[in-house]
């Protein structure tokens, strides 16, 4: 994601990163770790994101165990 300044304290804007390919598109539309990095926000949202699929594409299988599932 790209983050610009504006001329207003503490207002920025998010402009998110696209991945495509021939399956579709991936969006990613906020990062908290790399928004408080280039901010110094604190705030608790941590991640916004969506895709989209071409027919016969399945994708956001995953499987974590342990400390960070």
């Amino acid at each position: 994601m790209k983050i610009k300044e504006t001329g207003l304290k503490d207002c920025f804007v998010i402009e998110p990163t696209f991945f495509r390919d021939s399956r579709g598109c991936f969006l990613l539309e906020y990062n908290k770790k790399e928004f408080q990095e280039k901010t110094g926000f604190k705030g608790d949202f941590v991640l916004g994101n969506q895709s989209t699929s071409q027919y016969d594409v399945v994708r956001g299988l995953h499987l974590q165990r342990g400390e960070f599932s």
